[in-house]
C-alpha cells in the first residue's frame, strides 16, 4: 500500500513537474517576446529579433484569453497557408494601412471559422508594435501590443479594420479633372506623333519610288541603234526651241 502511495506520489510529482516545465517554457517564450518589445529602438532590428524568436520557438502554442479556447501557434510565413508567397507579405505592408509598415508573421490561429483561406487567421506584428490578423482582404487590429495579446487575447473582429486598397488617397474633384485633362492631352499628343510618323514614312516611300524611277531613265543618251532606219538627223529643223532640235521621228514616212 505504501509502495502504491509512493508510486502515485511519484507519478503525481512527475505529472506536476511536466506541467511546471510546460508552463515554464510558455513563460520563457512570452518573456523573450516581451523583453524584445520593451527594448525596441530600431524598427528593423526589433522585427529582426522577433523573427529569430519565432523561428526558435516554431510550432510552440500559446493559449489566448480571446478568442476562447484558441491558441497562437508560433510560426513564420512558411508555416501558414501563404507559404511560398513572399509577395503576400509585401501586399500586407503596402496596401492596407495608411502608411507603409514593416511586418513579420508571428503565427496563426488554426481552424478559425472565418473567411480567411484555410480557416487560418494569420497574425502579424507591425513595426509600431500593433498586432494584426489577416482575414480575406482585411487586416484586423487585434491587439495594441504583444503584451496586450498575451494578457487579453486577440480581439476579433478587430478594434479597427483596414481593407485592401483603402489606404490609397482618393483624388479630389479638381485633381481628378486635372488628371483627366492630362490624359486627354497625352492621348492627343500620341495621336499627333503617330500621324507625323505615318506621314514621314509615306514621304520617304514616295521619295524612294521617285529615285528608283529616275535611275531607270537615261536622258540624252538615245543610242543610234535604237533609232529607226528611216530616221536621219537632217530631218531636224533648226529652231530656238530645244525640243525642235531633236530628230522628227518618222517624218520621212509621213512625207512619202
Amino acid at each position: 500500500m505504501a509502495h502504491r502511495q509512493q508510486s502515485w506520489a511519484e507519478t503525481g510529482s512527475l505529472s506536476h513537474r511536466g506541467i511546471t516545465t510546460s508552463m515554464g517554457l510558455l513563460k520563457k517564450i512570452k518573456t523573450e517576446f516581451l523583453h524584445c518589445e520593451r527594448g525596441k529602438k530600431d524598427a528593423v532590428e526589433f522585427l529582426g529579433q522577433i523573427k529569430e524568436i519565432v523561428s526558435k520557438h516554431r510550432n510552440s502554442k500559446i493559449p489566448l484569453a480571446k478568442p476562447k479556447s484558441y491558441e497562437l501557434r508560433i510560426g513564420g510565413l512558411e508555416d501558414t497557408v501563404h507559404a511560398g508567397d513572399g509577395e503576400q507579405l509585401e501586399v500586407w505592408k503596402d496596401c492596407y494601412l495608411p502608411e507603409r509598415m514593416e511586418m513579420v508573421v508571428i503565427g496563426a490561429l488554426d481552424d478559425f471559422r472565418c473567411s480567411a483561406a484555410g480557416w487560418q487567421l494569420v497574425l502579424l506584428l507591425c513595426e509600431d508594435g500593433n498586432v494584426f490578423a489577416y482575414e480575406f482582404e482585411v487586416l484586423h487590429l487585434v491587439a495594441r501590443s504583444l503584451e496586450d495579446l498575451f494578457k487579453s487575447g486577440a480581439e476579433f473582429p478587430g478594434l479597427e479594420k483596414f481593407r485592401f486598397g483603402e489606404c490609397f488617397e482618393e483624388l479630389t474633384e479638381e485633381e481628378m479633372e486635372k488628371e483627366m485633362q492630362f490624359d486627354e492631352l497625352k492621348k492627343i499628343d500620341d495621336e499627333h506623333f503617330q500621324f507625323r510618323r505615318r506621314l514621314e514614312i509615306e514621304m520617304l516611300e514616295d521619295l524612294k519610288a521617285i529615285s528608283q524611277s529616275e535611275s531607270t531613265i537615261q536622258p540624252n543618251n538615245v543610242m543610234k541603234s535604237q533609232v529607226g532606219p528611216d530616221l536621219h538627223w537632217q530631218h531636224c529643223k533648226p529652231s530656238g526651241n530645244l525640243t525642235c532640235q531633236m530628230p522628227l521621228v518618222g517624218l520621212d514616212l509621213v512625207l512619202r
